[in-house]
């Protein structure tokens, strides 16, 4: 039996943004506009566990949230590994969103059995965002900077229906022209440094900073609402300059979808893009202090989704993951 995906328009979710979902109600809203796929989810309470390895330096004061983290340097390789894995794991979960949605993905037939085919919803094209209060602003423009387009701009296309203005940068495409309004796609990339990466056949990819990019965009002043980090190992490089006192863009933005990256440590558009089969310490120490930076900068874990696996040290190739930061401190739990 041949399954459909439902249709359902935007409007009918009642203004999301202001919608109000009982907690222990799980609703499910699946979304086909223009063959994008929405989930919208709201489930009960999970049990938060605040608890946080000790790896993160308490004596510094004034310093950036990437020194405070510098405590990771002194833990033994068995240390890194054990606490890189719980970091990415459901037991790191320290925010609740009560009302999250999955703009993005695309219906497709995954068999063919006599002119039948089970329709299914494409799932890396999704993204988690959260719409508790204070995170999307209410009945206003939004901003969204989303890195990663590939060929799937669903996500992109989905969030700019939902009232946002968005950014997609990917130089690796070619220029996407059929995008509807609200949505512009820019021919660059983002790094940890402003410089241009030439592949091996020859092309010159551009590469910003976040910082970079929202001055040239004349974003100065502008809060973006939602960063999208799909960046094939650059997220790195990315987090390590923004918690750093060179970088000040992700201040403030109260939530980021990221897709760490663990076998591409150094990022694909870099001097050393190859798959790592084995995750090496000093790769998996930076990974921590990279996360632990980001608990310190206020950011904490909401959602979490692995794949993949390295052999025999209990952690992912990649993990897609949500980060929330609240004004005044968590109010999610």
């Amino acid at each position: 039996m041949m399954r459909r995906c439902l249709q359902v328009s935007m409007t009918s979710l009642g203004n999301a943004r202001g919608a109000f979902v009982p907690r222990k109600r799980l609703l499910l809203l699946l979304l086909l506009a223009g063959g994008g796929v929405l989930f919208v989810l709201s489930s009960p309470s999970l049990k938060i566990n605040d608890r946080q390895d000790r790896s993160v330096s308490e004596d510094c004061t004034g310093c950036s949230a990437w020194d405070r983290a510098r405590a990771v340097e002194a833990l033994s390789g068995l240390q890194v590994y054990q606490q890189l894995a719980r970091a990415l794991s459901e037991a790191n979960l320290r925010t609740h969103c009560r009302r999250l949605m999955q703009p993005g993905g695309k219906c497709f037939c995954s068999g063919n059995d006599g002119g039948q085919c089970e329709v299914v919803a494409a799932m890396d094209g999704k993204k988690p965002v959260c719409l508790d209060a204070g995170l999307l602003p209410e009945g206003e423009p939004c901003l969204v900077y989303s890195f990663g387009v590939r060929t799937d701009p669903s996500f992109e296309v989905e969030m700019a229906r939902f009232g946002c203005e968005v950014h997609a940068f990917d130089p690796t495409v070619a220029k996407m022209t059929s995008l509807p309004a609200g949505v512009q796609h820019h021919l660059i990339g983002i790094d940890g440094r402003t410089w241009t990466h030439r592949t091996a056949d020859g092309r010159d990819l551009p590469l910003m900073t976040l910082d970079d990019l929202k001055s040239a965009l004349g974003h100065e002043g502008r809060r973006i609402d939602y960063i999208k980090l799909d960046a094939e190992g650059s997220e790195w490089n990315v987090l390590q300059h923004q918690l750093t006192a060179g970088g000040t863009a992700l201040r403030g933005t109260p939530q980021v979808a990221i897709e760490f990256h663990l076998m591409f440590p150094h990022g694909t558009l870099s001097d050393n893009p190859s798959w790592q089969h084995q995750l090496l310490e000093e790769d998996a120490r930076h990974q921590l202090r990279t996360l632990r930076a980001l608990e310190t900068a206020g950011f904490r874990l909401a959602t979490i989704k692995s794949f993949g696996e390295f052999p025999g040290i209990g952690l992912a190739h990649a993990y897609e993951t949500l980060w929330i930061q609240r004004e005044g401190g968590d109010e999610g739990t």
